[in-house]
């Protein structure tokens, strides 16, 4: 069932970006990657798939109220279920 989830997308600590979407929870997981991989290089999408680096990796908040995921690194994603 999709819920709906806030994305927030940050630069250091400024945010420039944020929207409300109904989605599934993996679908968020997907989201937040894509996102994220709008700001790497071609060699570094492919370093990530490789396991060469972190880049893409999502990860969860899991002691979160509400369900939370991340991308990125500078900038990151987060979105969280509202």
């Amino acid at each position: 069932m999709a819920t709906m989830w806030t994305v927030v997308g940050f630069n250091s600590t400024d945010e420039f970006f944020r929207t409300k979407v109904s989605i599934l929870p993996g679908e968020a997981q997907q989201l937040v990657r894509t996102l994220a991989a709008r700001h790497l290089s071609d060699q570094e999408i492919a370093d990530a798939f490789a396991g060469r680096n972190s880049l893409l990796e999502v990860r969860s908040d899991g002691g979160a109220k509400t369900p939370t995921v991340t991308c990125g690194e500078n900038p990151h994603y987060v979105a969280s279920e509202d």
